[in-house]
């Protein structure tokens, strides 16, 4: 099994701004080695020729052009969680990055213990702090499911004829960000991803699995994708509640795994999950098992916290 560690030693962030090369569908782009933990390298991996890297003094600020409503691709990170006093001077730094362009803000550091350091200040100020789990496996370690799916059909997604069951399946199956974030703000959101998505898939580097009743209807789905280095990330793994506790997830997890091991070179699969979400059972029961732990504040413009900090120049302390 492929070490869960960086293959490439991380380059230091430089004190000089520079951008990364343009990176192409075939292949991720060459910024995720600026990164160390597991969960940054395959977020900005799936990103491929959307990615845009730069280094800051201090930081590294992610883009993604193409999707500017994406909290996970337009953000700042930073060496270690946040330091007493730090949310006056990231949102500096954010502004002195990238000004009005965004109604979101979401700063993440590149540590993998589930370091929160002093979060509570942003989360006072009205962010939210993710705790995430990242868990990995080999494909040959992920089970079939005891439970009997076969009322459902595995087969793969043709993202442009049924973009729009996908987007209502993500919306059905997480209500809760979609309130948090704007129902329309969201759903356009999962629009531009699920682009992305397809051109990924058209490129020949990932493929998107569903489970659909014996009347059509998208009970759930995910995607796999290949980041390079032998490691492939699902993405957006969604169950309709109405069918959960049926099988049905960990069957895609399963058909998922072996079909990757077929079409990619890979031998290490990358999920994460929230750590009080209820599929971190799932996964673990599944065959994954957690190797890192990551932490950051994402900030929904719907309740947008940096409106009531007055920010001080990023020098100023």
């Amino acid at each position: 099994m492929t070490s869960l560690t960086t293959k490439a030693t991380s380059p230091q962030i430089s004190s000089t701004p520079t951008t990364d090369a343009t990176p192409s569908m075939n292949r991720p782009p060459a910024a995720v080695d600026l990164f160390r933990t597991l969960e940054l390298r395959t977020d900005i991996g799936v990103l491929y020729d959307d990615a845009r890297c730069t280094v800051r003094d201090g930081f590294v600020a992610v883009e993604n052009p193409q999707n500017p409503l994406h909290f996970g691709g337009n953000m700042l990170v930073f060496p270690g969680p946040p330091r007493d006093g730090d949310l006056e001077r990231w949102l500096a730094l954010w502004d002195e990055t990238f000004g009005d362009r965004f109604d979101h803000r979401t700063f993440e550091w590149d540590t993998a213990g589930g370091e929160e350091g002093a979060s509570a200040e942003f989360v006072d100020a009205g962010f939210d702090l993710h705790r995430t789990s990242i868990l990995a496996a080999s494909p040959r370690d992920i089970r079939l499911p005891e439970k009997d799916s076969s009322h459902v059909a595995v087969v793969e997604v043709d993202l442009a004829a049924a973009g729009d069951d996908v987007v209502a399946l993500g919306l059905a199956s997480d209500p809760a960000m979609a309130a948090r974030e704007g129902v329309e703000r969201h759903r356009e959101c999962q629009r531009k991803q699920l682009a992305r998505r397809r051109r990924a898939i058209e490129a020949g580097r990932g493929f998107w699995l569903g489970a659909r009743a014996g009347d059509g209807t998208l009970t759930g789905a995910l995607g796999l994708f290949d980041v390079g280095g032998g490691i492939a990330r699902y993405q957006h793994v969604d169950t309709h509640p109405d069918w959960r506790r049926q099988g049905i997830c960990s069957r895609l997890l399963y058909g998922a795994a072996q079909l990757g091991a077929e079409r990619f070179d890979v031998d290490t699969l990358v999920i994460a999950a929230d750590r009080e979400y209820h599929a971190l059972d799932l996964y673990r029961k599944a065959g994954f098992a957690e190797r890192q732990l990551s932490a950051g504040l994402p900030a929904c413009p719907r309740r947008p916290p940096w409106a009531d900090v007055r920010a001080r120049p990023a020098n100023g302390g």
